[in-house]
């Protein structure tokens, strides 16, 4: 699984269409679906790098 996936879950409620039935996910054009996401990719992935640095830093002290 990739590391993104768990804060995806958390912050974006349209990855939530993927687990539902085929009839309510038509509702919705996989082309706004799309843009959608990489709109909020560079958003995950500053997250990502900053829970990263903190733990290193805490990892760092901690083993001092």
């Amino acid at each position: 699984m990739h590391f993104s996936q768990p804060y995806k879950f958390l912050f974006f409620k349209h990855d939530m269409d993927d687990n539902m039935p085929s009839g309510v996910k038509k509702d919705k054009p996989d082309v706004n679906r799309r843009k959608g996401h990489g709109q909020y990719d560079g958003f995950v992935f500053a997250i990502e790098i900053f829970i990263t640095i903190v733990l290193l830093i805490l990892i760092y002290f901690l083993s001092r």
